[in-house]
C-alpha cells in the first residue's frame, strides 16, 4: 500500500501487522482519525534490510510539516502497538495529537517520536479524556513540542519508561 490509511484498512484480523518503511512520509490533506482493529501492530521497518526494525525519527512521519495544521487521532481497538513510528502535526493553529479516543483503548508507543510541530501554545498531546478509560504506555518514546505553552493532557492513565523531551523543540513550561 502507498498510504497508511489503505494499509490500516486491510489490517482487520487480531494479530495483523502493518509495516511502515522508515523513509515513508505521508502528508495529510485534512484532520485524520485512524481507526484500528483490536490487537494490531504498526511497526517501522527498513524494507531495504529484510524488514529489520527501524525508526522514522525526524526524517519521515505520518502527519504534516507545512503551514496548514492537521490533527491526528488514534481511535478504535483495545490494544494497539506502535514501534518506531513518528506522528507529526505542524502549522500555527491549535491542532492536537489525540492518543486514545475510544473507551478502553490501550496503546503502546515504543521508540516512537510524537511531534507537536505547531507553534500554537494551545496545542496538546492528549491521552484520553475525563469520560474515557484510556491507557497509554510510552517506552523510550520522544515527545517534541513547538511552544513552551504546550503540554500533555492526561484524561486516562499513562506509563512512561525512558524517552524524554526532544532538545530540538521547546520544553513545556
Amino acid at each position: 500500500f502507498t498510504t497508511y490509511t489503505a494499509a490500516l484498512a486491510a489490517a482487520t484480523a487480531s494479530g495483523d501487522v502493518v509495516k511502515v518503511h522508515k523513509a515513508h512520509t505521508e502528508e495529510l490533506a485534512a484532520d485524520t482519525t485512524y481507526t484500528h482493529q483490536n490487537h494490531i501492530s504498526v511497526i517501522c521497518v527498513d524494507k531495504d534490510a529484510s524488514d529489520a526494525l527501524a525508526t522514522m525519527g525526524t526524517s519521515a512521519w505520518i502527519g504534516g510539516s507545512g503551514g496548514t495544521s492537521r490533527q491526528i487521532a488514534i481511535a478504535g481497538a483495545f490494544r494497539i502497538y506502535f514501534y518506531g513510528v513518528t506522528l507529526r502535526i505542524s502549522g500555527t493553529t491549535a491542532k492536537h495529537l489525540f492518543l486514545g479516543t475510544t473507551d478502553g483503548q490501550h496503546g503502546v508507543y515504543e521508540n516512537c517520536y510524537l511531534w507537536l510541530g505547531t507553534t500554537s501554545g494551545s496545542a496538546v498531546l492528549s491521552v484520553g479524556s475525563n469520560d474515557l478509560q484510556v491507557f497509554a504506555e510510552f517506552k523510550n518514546t520522544t515527545l517534541r513540542f513547538g511552544s513552551t505553552a504546550q503540554g500533555v493532557s492526561v484524561g486516562g492513565r499513562v506509563r512512561m519508561e525512558g524517552g524524554g523531551i526532544a532538545s530540538a523543540g521547546s520544553a513545556p513550561a
